[in-house]
């Protein structure tokens, strides 16, 4: 365990283990009633060692960091979002996070959601047009290069 403070599990519910094999950090969260069962009806079955264990989707691992607020939680949430590009359900989080909002009488956690979305569009976005720049770059100094040898072959004698 990467904890000392007992009470922190009976509190939280959370249980911060390392994998032994790996020596990376988890989380496990006991679930009860109320969100943590949404999050296990949702969960999909990961193979650990031969054993089928819940994992949350990456959807509600988001929502999980939105309501940590943490500057390295949310961190994590740009790091899943681009992760899962395509794939990553905006309105399943959004809809979550709304669910929570309305339950913890808050209206912070959408926001934070959005604004992290804007920053990894804003960083795709940089990357397409990165990439655009390349090719560009690729295509004229191809056209260049052909236009030199077609130079060099008209040059010669016959």
């Amino acid at each position: 365990m990467r904890i000392t403070d007992h009470e922190f599990v009976q509190r939280t519910r959370v249980l911060p283990a390392v994998h032994s094999a790996s020596g990376i950090p988890v989380d496990i969260v006991l679930a009860g009633p109320g969100i943590e069962e949404l999050f296990l009806e949702r969960a999909e079955l990961r193979e650990l060692r031969g054993e089928e264990i819940p994992v949350a989707c990456p959807e509600d691992v988001a929502v999980m960091k939105v309501l940590a607020g943490r500057a390295k939680d949310i961190e994590d949430v740009l790091a899943i979002v681009r992760a899962t590009g395509e794939k990553f359900r905006h309105d399943l989080a959004r809809a979550t996070l709304d669910l929570l909002e309305r339950a913890l009488d808050r209206r912070d956690l959408l926001p934070v959601f959005e604004q992290a979305l804007q920053e990894v569009g804003s960083a795709v976005a940089a990357q397409k047009r990165t990439r655009a720049k390349n090719a560009k770059k690729t295509v004229a100094k191809k056209k260049r290069s052909a236009s030199g040898a077609q130079q060099k072959s008209s040059k010669r004698p016959r």
